[in-house]
């Protein structure tokens, strides 16, 4: 039966095991069911027939199939079989051969497909003379652009020999500056000075001295609170203890509220020797001094000297001193 049908152009059904149908188009049904047979458990065909539209077929059962959400899809030895259909009560195989019966006969007019096809090519031919116009503006802008870089390094060698010949100018110049300056300093020497055009006008006061820009600011110092100084006025601050003369007020009050050293009548101040080192028979008047004084002379009646420089100290911190310094003493 399969065997008859080999060579032409066929749509076959066949059952691959459970609730599950294979469908498809072939020229060469013998090499198709081979093929099955070694990739399904079970591969058994229940309808062929001859079909002079096969492609409109194929498309027309899967999409029969997927409006019944039956169309299914398995992978087979690395390979995906799509042409599957899953069939039950409500969507059985003799609804699907029905389906190829009405259709599977019938012969589609292609002429319209072939004038479609005619126009597609047409098109296709405008695009490739498009596309040979575009290459040949490219090469045309490639060679313009070559152009404009060769002019480009043209004018940079251009511009390179003028500033080198700037920079000679300029080179030269600075010799003729040098040698033209002794000249400028006999002809700056030999110039009259000039006088100022604008000659500023000062306003004085009468009392101080002192000299202002504008009159106005001259009115404002003489009308102010605290009167200037008079530079022919003769002040004196003297303390009436001592006789001491004191350059303003301020100086005289700090000399009479002195508590620490409070103004002798004209006597002279005494010394306060508040500490006495026993060993050297020197006077402190700070206790913080004489503390100082016996940590740094433990030994302060011994005579240290330098072996190197022979220089004498008194105290053994600047003994020490000189002798860890960097610098050597010699």
């Amino acid at each position: 039966m399969v065997k008859s049908y080999n060579g032409k152009s066929v749509v076959y059904v066949a059952l691959i095991g459970g609730n599950d149908i294979k469908f498809g188009i072939t020229n060469k049904i013998i090499e198709r069911v081979k093929q099955h047979k070694k990739n399904f458990e079970r591969f058994e065909i229940v309808y062929i027939s001859i079909c002079l539209n096969n492609l409109e077929i194929e498309s027309l059962l899967k999409n029969y199939a997927k409006e019944n959400n039956k169309l299914r899809s398995q992978i087979i030895n690395d390979h995906n079989y799509t042409e599957l259909i899953n069939i039950n009560e409500n969507f059985t195989v003799e609804m699907i051969i029905n389906k190829i019966n009405e259709n599977c006969h019938i012969q589609y007019d292609y002429t319209t497909l072939l004038d479609k096809y005619n126009n597609l090519q047409g098109d296709n031919e405008e695009l490739r003379i498009v596309s040979k116009e575009n290459d040949r503006i490219t090469i045309l802008l490639k060679d313009s652009i070559n152009d404009l870089n060769l002019k480009y390094n043209n004018l940079n060698m251009i511009n390179t020999q003028l500033i080198n010949k700037y920079e000679k100018l300029q080179n030269e110049n600075t010799v003729l500056q040098m040698i033209s300056q002794p000249a400028k300093e006999v002809q700056e020497e030999n110039k009259l000075p000039q006088t100022d055009t604008k000659i500023k006008k000062k306003f004085t006061c009468i009392r101080c001295n002192n000299n202002f820009t504008t009159s106005i600011i001259l009115t404002r110092h003489i009308n102010r609170k605290n009167k200037c100084k008079d530079i022919n006025e003769v002040i004196e601050y003297k303390c009436n203890l001592c006789n001491k003369l004191f350059a303003n007020p301020r100086s005289l009050n700090k000399h009479i509220n002195n508590i620490k050293y409070p103004c002798t009548e004209g006597k002279p101040k005494k010394i306060y020797k508040c500490d006495k080192c026993d060993k050297c028979d020197k006077f402190f008047d700070k206790k913080g001094r004489f503390n100082e004084h016996n940590k740094k002379n433990t030994k302060c009646d011994m005579v240290l000297q330098c072996k190197k420089c022979n220089h004498i100290f008194n105290t053994i911190y600047n003994y020490n001193q000189h002798i860890n310094s960097k610098i050597s003493c010699i």
